[in-house]
């Protein structure tokens, strides 16, 4: 397994200032919201068709293809607010809750995407891999050192229940020490944290009851998220790499379509997390391939043999 050091850099001088260019809560919303209907989470694209193939950035990847990791998404809407808007933002590294977690994982194994507020030490945290609802604004008090606390929303997409809505709370704090989370990763002191735990709703005494669902946003810059984490990430998922479609409706986002390969090269698609085929992608009919295609609705994919070499490259997918 191939693990590089996390190398970050410090924000805290930006985010002590604030940015002039005017930041609203409901431009960042409409665009995170246009991530989840038009970018797929994909492993699919970070296969090669030869070992010694060129290898793409996640960057590069979500502007070519409109899919990615949680960093090729992260970078599509950094994009996004910054063409559209001026607005400046910050790829953040992160940890995950337990049911994400997989061997071989480092702690850090996820980005988001950090937009300093207009007052100094406010921002915003959108995490459109995690498929946040609204972005979280997180107010100046974690400058005095005290904690700041709201709650949030975002959507478990493989929920096969009707509503699948998450309700979190977030809490900032700053670290007093260095934390050493392993060999490769460490985040500096004075870097401020915001801590999400899952919360559910409506137990007999009508408060918030916790659960053990727990993951943390380290507000400072990640200089190489490739390197230091798709690198692994990758690797992991290279011999059952998937992609997923989502939608936004009703007040949350859904997973419309998924395919999910399996190590013996059988894909499993499913539409609303409900199984329609088990086999070779090599074996789908030309009618079923076009259903598919037309569901995912890539922009790379016009024509039919794009898309059918983009599935089968992933039985053989070097990375």
């Amino acid at each position: 397994m191939e693990y590089n050091k996390l190398e970050t850099r410090s924000i805290i001088k930006i985010l002590s200032k604030g940015q002039t260019k005017k930041v609203r809560e409901s431009k960042i919303n409409k665009e995170l919201k246009w991530c989840h209907n038009n970018y797929c989470f994909s492993t699919y694209s970070y296969c090669k068709n030869k070992k010694n193939g060129k290898k793409l950035s996640s960057k590069e990847i979500v502007k070519k293809t409109h899919t990615g990791n949680c960093i090729g998404i992260s970078y599509g809407l950094k994009e996004i607010l910054k063409k559209k808007y001026g607005i400046q933002s910050f790829l953040v590294p992160a940890t995950i809750p337990e049911s994400f977690q997989r061997e071989g994982y480092l702690e850090i194994s996820h980005v988001a995407l950090m937009i300093p507020g207009n007052k100094p030490w406010e921002f915003f945290l959108a995490d459109p891999a995690f498929y946040f609802l609204k972005s979280l604004a997180m107010k100046p008090s974690v400058v005095m050192g005290e904690s700041y606390s709201t709650t949030g929303k975002m959507s478990n997409i493989y929920n096969k229940n009707e509503m699948n809505v998450v309700n979190f709370e977030a809490r900032t704090k700053v670290l007093k020490t260095d934390l050493i989370l392993n060999a490769y990763q460490k985040i500096e002191k004075l870097t401020p944290i915001v801590e999400c735990v899952e919360i559910n709703t409506g137990n007999l005494y009508g408060g918030l009851q916790s659960s053990s669902s727990e993951w943390n946003y380290f507000i400072t810059e990640i200089k190489n998220p490739d390197k230091a984490i798709t690198s692994f990430f990758q690797e992991i998922w290279k011999h059952t790499p998937f992609i997923t479609r989502t939608q936004s409706q009703k007040g949350q986002v859904v997973c419309r379509a998924s395919i999910h390969q399996k190590e013996d090269n059988r894909v499993v698609i499913k539409k609303y997390n409900i199984p329609y085929y088990d086999g070779l992608v090599r074996d789908l009919t030309l009618k079923e391939m076009n259903y598919w295609k037309k569901i995912f609705n890539l922009k790379m994919f016009k024509k039919m043999d794009k898309w059918q070499a983009y599935l089968i490259r992933g039985e053989r997918c070097y990375f």
